[in-house]
């Protein structure tokens, strides 16, 4: 495995699925919830995501028995294939309990394959290279993610959903014959099978690591309500169509390319996380408070609003995975499990409060509320021990 990687570039091939399967998750991603609002209504969609979300959630806690069992390389390519029936499933099915079934094995596929390849990553990584390779993963992936818009676009027509889960599909069936051309050889490291309440206290006694969880959880947070909420109010409230919104969102993704390789690189030789960490909290929290009074259809004031959100949100995102990469190793799978289960918390917590929020309180101040709990972070960053 170390050869082939030397010999197509230190992470080519790996780089490579990333991004052709990252293709194949974000390909359908802005359409999902149309999509499965016209077969079971638009009130059972968050429930959906919801109960996915808490089976993704258990499914982390017993990620590190399985793969003492069958091992990162065959638990990849099972999941991989389970992905293929269900994407299949949302090509070819028209029964609503069907589509309600294969959208949910897609989702919690996914979930898992993504903890995966964080963990193959991790084996090739070094500490004092964390940050740059970290930024130049959650680039690659980026990148993907700002082509699937354009990708759907061109693909959607006449409310054929159909066709996007296809292309999802194929982009799938490259990245199962990537991985399993270039990582059949993968070595795994000894795993740590510690049970659920030994691995949360081992998190609770490592002072960094409890940190760095917290001020995951708050960037999830914080793309949970914006990712549901702001396309709905930039519509219904604002008065946007959704083509302009669609070049809003391509735009407002861009920070996540320009500047996460760029952070990772600096964090690695000369600041460490702890100062853009920090940064990133203030500037997407005043960013996005802003939001609630901002009332007029401007397309540039919006535009430029909401760069600046994901401005903050690229630098915490790339220096909390480069932080908590920095403070484990491969073998730490059931930790990692622990915190890529952040986000699914996230996206159970993050709508309950909303809807909370929302019943006493217009959505023009939701924002508002996000920025305030976003600004929280800096409650978990200031005590955090810098790796510098």
């Amino acid at each position: 495995m170390e050869k082939i990687l030397k010999s197509a570039g230190t992470f080519a091939p790996f780089y490579l699925l990333a991004f052709i399967f990252t293709l194949h998750v974000a390909s359908p991603a802005y359409i999902n919830s149309t999509f499965l609002a016209g077969k079971i209504g638009e009130g059972s969609v968050g429930l959906l995501y919801a109960g996915a979300s808490l089976i993704t959630l258990i499914a982390f806690f017993f990620i590190g028995s399985l793969l003492k069992k069958r091992g990162d390389y065959d638990l990849t390519l099972t999941l991989l294939a389970l992905d293929f029936v269900a994407t299949i499933g949302l090509v070819a099915l028209k029964n609503p309990f069907a589509i309600v079934a294969a959208f949910a094995i897609n989702f919690i596929a996914i979930s898992i394959i993504a903890f995966d390849f964080d963990l193959i990553l991790e084996s090739f990584s070094k500490n004092n290279k964390t940050g740059t390779t970290r930024g130049n993963y959650l680039t690659v992936v980026n990148v993907a993610w700002i082509i699937s818009p354009f990708l759907a676009g061109f693909a959607l027509k006449n409310s054929d959903y159909w066709r996007i889960y296809l292309i999802s599909l194929v982009f799938l069936l490259a990245a199962f014959v990537i991985f399993k051309k270039f990582f059949k050889n993968f070595a795994d490291p000894e795993y740590k099978n510690l049970p659920f309440w030994s691995t949360l206290r081992t998190i609770m006694r490592r002072k960094n690591i409890r940190l760095i969880f917290c001020a995951g959880f708050i960037l999830q947070f914080f793309f949970a309500g914006m990712v549901i909420y702001t396309p709905l109010y930039l519509h219904d409230y604002i008065g946007f169509d959704w083509q302009t919104i669609g070049i809003m969102f391509s735009i407002m993704l861009l920070p996540f390319v320009l500047l996460e390789g760029p952070l990772g690189r600096i964090a690695d030789k000369w600041l460490g996380e702890k100062e853009f960490l920090a940064a990133g909290f203030v500037i997407s929290a005043i960013s996005t408070a802003m939001i609630s009074f901002v009332n007029a259809p401007l397309f540039l004031l919006w535009t430029a609003l909401l760069f600046t959100t994901r401005v903050g949100a690229s630098m915490i995102e790339v220096m909390t995975e480069t932080y908590f990469f920095k403070k484990i190793n491969a073998g730490d799978a059931d930790i990692v499990a622990f915190y890529r289960a952040v986000r699914p918390a996230a996206y159970v917590i993050a709508p309950a409060l909303v809807s909370l929020f929302l019943i006493y309180l217009p959505m023009q101040y939701l924002f508002l509320g996000i920025g305030i709990i976003t600004l929280s972070g800096l409650a978990f960053t200031i005590p955090l021990k810098d790796t510098k």
